[in-house]
């Protein structure tokens, strides 16, 4: 399933939808911009799951809930110039340039679930989602959601493309 990514900003909080290529609403998305910020994602107006931001003083980590349920951890990987990020407990690895918002999650039998480019044509939907695995169609958000979390936390100054969603 194809999604494009819309964000609404305003002061205290960060929305977004994500769309279907018909223009529907399938999944939003809110996030606190003041406190320790967390990603829910919605539908159909009811919260199916979000990414918590754990603090820490030499890695960020972003626990995944579906419902209640602590799915997953994204957790950062420092490298020499710029961290990585990993999940340990599903087996899912994120190839590409997250930095750049052009990524691949990829399952444990090297299979492409996910993929999120940046659309350059689209006025409002800067970015696309193409979940290939929609069994697990609301982890693969949530990670994605996560990956945007954490772009935005690593640029300090806020003036990544992330910080037009975060």
């Amino acid at each position: 399933m194809k999604y494009y990514l819309e964000q609404q900003a305003d002061l205290l909080y960060e929305k977004g939808l994500f769309l279907t290529e018909d223009e529907e609403e399938a999944y939003t998305f809110e996030a606190d911009r003041v406190m320790l910020p967390e990603i829910y994602l919605y539908q159909n107006g009811f919260e199916i799951g979000h990414v918590a931001t754990k603090l820490s003083l030499l890695i960020r980590k972003y626990d995944l809930y579906i419902g209640d349920e602590l799915i997953d951890t994204v957790e950062e990987e420092p490298q020499l110039f710029r961290s990585k990020l990993v999940m340990e407990n599903l087996g899912y690895q994120i190839r590409g340039d997250i930095w750049n918002l052009n990524f691949e999650i990829i399952n444990e039998s090297d299979e492409i679930v996910c993929e999120v480019q940046e659309e350059m044509w689209h006025l409002m939907k800067n970015f696309s989602v193409d979940i290939f695995d929609e069994e697990n169609e609301i982890l693969l958000l949530l990670i994605v959601l996560a990956i945007f979390r954490f772009t935005n936390d690593s640029d300090d100054t806020n003036t990544t493309v992330m910080s037009s969603l975060f």
